[in-house]
């Protein structure tokens, strides 16, 4: 089974048995996955979060890293994928370059499945309470 369907998988089973976490692999990568929130744009959003992304030597420079994250965000059903503490400049460039927003201190990215409905001059109702 390749690295796609075990994605597939895992996503069914976060929704059914809540499953929140999970290594994934081929024989090109292994990956770990969660489903997790995140403060994205002002808004507590579920997430794909890809924790850790590790392409065997001899198969990295080759697209695979960059064709998961693609089907991961596509195959993703909450409102945006997260890629955790990227560590190499390069996939952060390319990140970037294909849509993908830095988080707060540029360690992460993020992109979103639709755009999110945030209006931070909303007025509030507050209920009065008395003690």
């Amino acid at each position: 089974m390749n690295i796609s369907n075990k994605l597939k998988n895992f996503i069914a089973e976060s929704e059914s048995k809540r499953i929140n976490n999970s290594w994934i692999d081929d024989e090109n990568m292994k990956v770990y996955v969660r489903r997790a929130y995140h403060l994205i744009e002002g808004k507590m959003t579920p997430t794909l979060d890809i924790a850790s992304i590790s392409v065997d030597e001899e198969k990295q420079n080759q697209g695979f890293c960059s064709q998961f994250l693609e089907e991961a965000h596509e195959q993703n059903p909450w409102d945006a994928t997260f890629v955790e503490c990227v560590l190499n400049p390069n996939l952060g460039s390319h990140l970037i370059r294909n849509g993908w927003l830095p988080c707060q201190f540029g360690e992460s990215f993020y992109k979103l499945k639709k755009e999110i409905k945030y209006d931070p001059f909303k007025e509030i109702k507050i209920e009065r309470t008395f003690l």
